[in-house]
């Protein structure tokens, strides 16, 4: 589609491409005064209320031995599209995989999402670590939720 608009843009006669052009770079600089004006409205909501830390644990030795490979591709998927909602929420949370251990199932899954890069994109994005719940957060700071909960 954008290709498609930058071959019609080109086609266009000299005058009536300078014309185009600036109106797609003033629609451009809007958009990014928008984002600008969300991102500030986050933050100041980040900054009076904190961001609840929520932590997804695909410990090893839990369910996750009993998934199927298509089960871990649906789990990497559901966390995928959690982190996603998560970077357009107003409220943020502090998300965390852990427990993803390099060379499992679940860290083949999330890896068809770019998870290296989630972190580096936005400091709202999800960390994704293999070392497990305990080692990274206090025992005191958990409050563990499972199936059979």
């Amino acid at each position: 589609r954008a290709r498609r608009e930058r071959e019609r843009v080109a086609a266009l006669p000299p005058e009536e491409r300078e014309a185009e052009e600036a109106k797609q770079a003033e629609r451009l600089a809007e958009h990014r005064e928008a984002a600008a004006e969300r991102d500030a409205e986050r933050e100041a909501l980040v900054a009076s209320r904190g961001m609840l830390r929520v932590a997804i644990d695909l410990n090893p030795r839990g369910y996750g031995a009993m998934m199927t490979p298509s089960e871990k591709r649906s789990l990497a998927a559901q966390i995928a599209h959690a982190h996603g909602e998560n970077l357009k929420s107003k409220l943020p949370l502090d998300l965390s995989v852990t427990g993803c251990e390099e060379g499992s199932g679940e860290a083949e899954a999330l890896g068809n999402f770019n998870t290296d890069r989630w972190r580096d994109k936005s400091r709202f994005g999800a960390l994704v670590t293999g070392e497990g719940l305990l080692d990274l957060f206090g025992a005191s700071e958990v409050v563990y939720l499972s199936a059979e909960a």
